[in-house]
């Protein structure tokens, strides 16, 4: 099996389930999440796989199965492309490819397009026992490049810029873009996913951090890191750094 993992922690177990794919990303419950009582679960992961969507484990990785009920898309659009909650350890995002892979006569062409496409974000309030697709505003085709929660809040970046929600159902939310990013578009976001406000975007040459959710003008820009920016992780160092983060740069 060859996986290309965001987080993951190492253990000489053997994985049963799993389909064996080339990219799988892992979204650990253990490390981002707790059950409703507040108390760790040390034992849900999720995984996004590269061709067959989400995988869910409830023993550690030891065991695997599909979590895709209602997902009608299963190609995995990048390496940040799943998410899972602190806040709300039910609530999840996944990003597949824009294009859901139909052909001309399932999907014709005197179909509107936004209603015969269902690629890009899809999002669960049932920890991942059913999906529901988003059609984010005026972004069809939002080629989404990563997707975060930040203070129990979903955060989506795409093509069009990035779009938030607010509200107890990420179903039934109404999705909006956050006015005025001193960055384009296509950024890498990261986060503590923590109920902390502070949220982290990585962009052409420069990081930046907002510590109010991506307010309007909430935005500061870190020192360059000397390259075009290919991704940023949340990595606290210690309880005395507890917002440190490691950016990956071209050279």
């Amino acid at each position: 099996m060859s996986l290309d993992l965001g987080s993951a922690i190492a253990d000489s177990i053997t994985t049963r389930g799993l389909p064996t794919l080339t990219t799988t990303d892992v979204s650990p419950n253990a490390t981002f999440g707790s059950t409703s009582t507040g108390e760790s679960n040390n034992s849900i992961l999720y995984a996004a796989s590269q061709m067959a969507g989400v995988w869910k484990s409830v023993d550690g990785g030891r065991n695997w199965k599909q979590a895709g009920a209602g997902l009608r898309a299963g190609n995995t659009q990048n390496n940040y492309s799943l998410a899972v909650d602190f806040v709300n350890p039910q609530h999840l995002l996944y990003a597949a490819m824009d294009d859901d892979g139909r052909n001309a006569i399932s999907c014709p062409e005197n179909v509107v397009e936004v209603e015969c496409n269902y690629g890009g974000l899809w999002v669960s309030d049932t920890g991942a026992a059913s999906w529901v697709h988003v059609d984010l505003p005026g972004c069809h085709h939002p080629s989404i490049s990563s997707v975060v929660f930040a203070g129990g809040r979903p955060f989506v970046a795409t093509g069009c810029g990035i779009a938030t929600a607010s509200g107890s159902s990420l179903a039934s939310a109404t999705w909006l873009l956050l006015p005025n990013t001193p960055f384009g578009t296509g950024a890498i976001l990261a986060s503590s996913n923590s109920p902390s406000q502070t949220l982290f975007a990585c962009q052409g040459q420069g990081v930046y951090r907002s510590e109010s959710l991506g307010s309007a003008d909430s935005w500061t820009v870190g020192p360059n890191p000397g390259g075009p920016c290919l991704g940023v992780a949340w990595a606290p160092l210690d309880e005395l750094q507890p917002s440190s983060i490691v950016v990956m740069h071209d050279v």
